[in-house]
């Protein structure tokens, strides 16, 4: 993170910009048969606007964040044929998959290669199929009983290899897996906008993760935390996490995919982002998008468009790099108009790389007078400092014929003693002086605003937030993940 640099055998052979995308080198026109070296030089300002950083500032206060620098993910060697497999592509239904297999440019160059594709299935069974590169081949299960529906409630994955063949033998190999499941947005016979998960209806009660860990900052000590996070949601109820401007390690997403929890996935954020324009204001005052056009004025073209360009590459990539995972169901293109623009575009951009998943626009930011026009699968609101009564709300949504989300709320705060990271600076909503009462405020915030419209145009819910971070005291679990500060023994849904 940010722009990396990378030497073999002080040759320079590539160059990276994008803190949280991984990017692959071909070191063979430079390697040694011994004693290689191999340099990687990073540099990062954090704070510049186009960079896409999320919350990480170089003085951390409120909500932004210690920033990271330098390598924060793993790096391999791998040796591979002159023609190898270089992505795969999984298309799943409930009851099928699409596949597809890119290669090498050198592929290209040799006759008679061709990919086959092997499922695993019941007795000893393989389903297999061959293909060309670039083709999609597609597996029907409808009449295999073997092959169930990947939903929270049974996390069903299913391994699979794609070799890469010529007449004489298997010249690459990949091992993946896959799970069947859909998701979308659709109107009930009732007339209530709801989202759909393999067909039925399926309430999204979310908590906003953001990733932060006291002993790594962008990671934790041990792969079993990242786990503990999602069991720890579980065992309190929720099925969703909203993985907030941060893009997490890939094996984060694979523990979501074995243990059955939904991913809203956020793309990380860039632009200068002002709390009276992109919080305050429409908070107080209403959404009507007229504070955003007079406020947008302020940066240069030049750097505008800088930021605009970096944002829609970081966007590509993060679409096609988490895009096999079951676990992710939503993306969310901006939040609270922090660097917002364009959102139409943008939105049309991210459906064609993905129309299987649902696409929020703007998180929590304008509607308002921009509402004729605005392209969105759902309705997305932030509700903080209040818990109101939402069924004019609700009511305009179904009158649009569009799910409603709360995406985000509640962000009560409790200091635990010995269990804060900052003395100073505990930021959130609402304080509390025990785990009672946030309890108790948590129990009204749900009874009250969310628990009335479920299934009647409110499609999910997502409470600020999992844990702690730095100076943020409003998280369910303290920054170390030592305390539960919510009575576990409450039902919220």
């Amino acid at each position: 993170d940010w722009k990396a640099t990378v030497y073999v055998n002080g040759t320079q052979i590539a160059e990276h910009t994008g803190g949280y995308a991984p990017f692959t080198v071909d070191i063979t026109s430079v390697a040694k048969a011994k004693g290689n070296v191999l340099t990687v030089r990073v540099w990062d300002a954090t704070d510049n606007s186009w960079q896409p950083r999320g919350k990480q500032v170089n003085a951390p206060q409120s909500i932004w964040y210690t920033p990271v620098t330098g390598i924060w993910q793993t790096v391999w060697m791998e040796c591979v044929g002159f023609s190898y497999i270089t992505s795969i592509k999984i298309n799943p239904s409930t009851d099928r998959i699409e596949l597809s297999a890119t290669t090498s440019e050198s592929t290209t160059q040799q006759e008679g290669l061709y990919l086959v594709a092997k499922i695993p299935s019941k007795n000893g069974q393989i389903l297999e199929k061959q293909f060309e590169p670039n083709q999609t081949v597609t597996f029907d299960f409808s009449n295999e009983s073997f092959f169930k529906e990947w939903s929270p409630e049974s996390p069903n994955l299913y391994d699979f290899t794609v070799e890469l063949c010529n007449k004489d033998a298997v010249i690459d190999k990949i091992e993946s897996y896959f799970a069947l499941r859909t998701i979308k947005t659709e109107v009930s016979e009732d007339g209530y906008p709801q989202i759909l998960l393999n067909d039925k209806p399926i309430f999204l009660n979310a908590v906003l993760d953001q990733g932060y860990f006291p002993e790594g900052i962008f990671l934790p000590e041990r792969e079993d935390k990242w786990i503990a996070d999602i069991k720890n949601l579980q065992s309190l109820g929720f099925n969703t996490i909203r993985k907030h401007i941060k893009i997490e390690s890939e094996v984060f997403y694979y523990y979501c995919d074995k243990y059955g929890m939904l991913v809203m996935q956020d793309m990380v954020q860039n632009g200068k982002y002002r709390f009276l324009r992109d919080t305050a204001l429409p908070s107080f005052l209403g959404k009507t998008g007229k504070f955003k056009i007079f406020f947008s004025s302020r940066e240069t073209s030049q750097r505008k468009m800088k930021q605009h360009r970096f944002f829609i590459e970081h966007t590509k990539n993060t679409i096609a790099h988490l895009y096999n995972h079951p676990s992710i169901i939503y993306w969310t293109i901006f939040n609270e108009g922090w660097g917002q623009f364009s959102t139409n575009s943008i939105y049309d951009l991210v459906c064609s790389l993905d129309s299987s998943r649902i696409i929020d626009s703007a998180s929590g930011w304008f509607k308002g007078s921009l509402k004729a026009s605005y392209k969105s699968d759902v309705e997305s609101n932030h509700i903080y400092f209040k818990t109101p009564d939402i069924s004019k709300l609700v009511k305009e949504c179904i009158q649009k014929r569009k799910a409603l989300i709360i995406s985000e709320c509640g962000g009560y705060t409790l200091a635990v003693k010995n269990h804060c990271s900052q003395k100073k600076c505990r930021y959130g909503y609402g304080n509390c002086r025990n785990d009672d009462e946030l309890t108790e405020k948590i129990h009204f915030l749900y009874e009250k605003m969310i628990k009335p419209h479920i299934n009647k145009g409110l499609s999910g819910c997502v409470y600020t937030q999992l844990n702690d971070v730095e100076n943020e005291i409003n998280g369910i679990y303290t920054y170390d993940r030592k305390v539960c500060k919510l009575n576990k023994k409450i039902v919220l849904l």
